[in-house]
This record gives C-alpha cells, structure tokens and sequence, in this order.
C-alpha cells in the first residue's frame, strides 16, 4: 500500500519528526520519510536547508510552505524544542520568528516503553498526530473566532473546544478507527 505523501497548504504550519535525518535523492526532489508513516517531497534547495538544520530523527520541527512575492512558494522550517529558530530564507536572509509565528513548544521528555524518561525529546508517530491534531484544532478556532467577529458576533474558545475539535480532526485523520 502507498504511503501518504504529506500536502502543504501554505501558510498552514505542519508537524513532522522524519524517520531519518537524511531524504533520499530523487532527480529535482528529495523524499523524506515521516514517522508517522508519511512521506514528503521536498526540491533540492528546500531539501538542503532542512538537512542545515540538523534536526536529529525522530524529533519533530514545524515546516510551512509560504508564499514568495513572485507568485511561488517556499517552504520555511522551524526547531519545536524552545529555539523557535528559522532556516534561512533561500535568498540567504534570516527571517526573526515574530509572536504570531509557529508556536514553541517546552521540551518534555517523553516516557519510552520500559518506563524511564527519554531526553532526546522524540515523540511517537501518534503524538505527532495528535500534536498536528491540536495544532489544527486552535487554528480552526481562531480563525471561526475572527470571522464571527466580522459578523458582529462574540465567540469565546475555551480549552473544552479544543480539546473536542482536535479529538475530532484526530479521530478523521485516523479514517475513524482507533
């Protein structure tokens, strides 16, 4: 069975943890594996400035596609381990994270099957998918929150609505089996 090829909507940040740290080399394209079963295409530059990063396997980074003024799009990377640092744009400029920017998260180990903490900070492929799931859930519900304002309406999101909206975007990515 062919695996999902993971699709980036630009602007919509997306977590991933690769199933090893380097792609392999297709031609113009660099495919990469997920951890949670996916793969992503990638073109040769974008390819290199994730590999510059150095992010280990099995530790998750936020990838968003966006768009260039020239009508294209690029992708940009951002660490999810407190360092909230960006790759450098392709024309070799940094760009400074701003608040509004994909969000940091704390580093928390996670717990590895025997029980004992495990500090290289690499999550499961579940927890990829349901990081994602959250991650859609809060985006989803600030933008109803926006769009209801400019209806003259007043929404106010609490953690309940999160919590059900990305118990539902996670139950449907999973085709809703368990």
């Amino acid at each position: 069975m062919p695996r999902a090829i993971v699709q980036l909507a630009p602007g919509k940040p997306e977590v991933l943890a690769l199933k090893f740290a380097k792609g392999r080399d297709y031609g113009e394209r660099v495919l990469f594996s997920t951890v949670d079963e996916r793969v992503l295409y990638l073109d040769q530059e974008e390819a290199r400035e994730l590999e510059a990063l150095g992010i280990p396997k099995e530790v998750p980074f936020s990838i968003t596609r966006v768009r260039t003024g020239k009508g294209g799009t690029r992708c940009e990377f951002a660490r999810l381990n407190g360092a909230a640092e960006k790759a450098a744009a392709p024309n070799g400029s940094a760009r400074v994270p701003q608040a509004h920017d994909t969000p940091v998260y704390p580093e928390v180990p996670a717990v590895s099957s025997l029980g004992s903490p495990d500090l290289t900070g690499r999550i499961t492929p579940v927890a990829a998918k349901l990081l994602a799931s959250y991650m859609t859930a809060v985006d989803t519900l600030l933008e109803t929150q926006v769009y209801a304002q400019r209806k003259g309406l007043v929404i106010a999101i609490t953690c309940e609505d999160v919590r059900c909206l990305a118990a539902t975007v996670f139950i449907s990515a999973e085709g809703g089996s368990r």
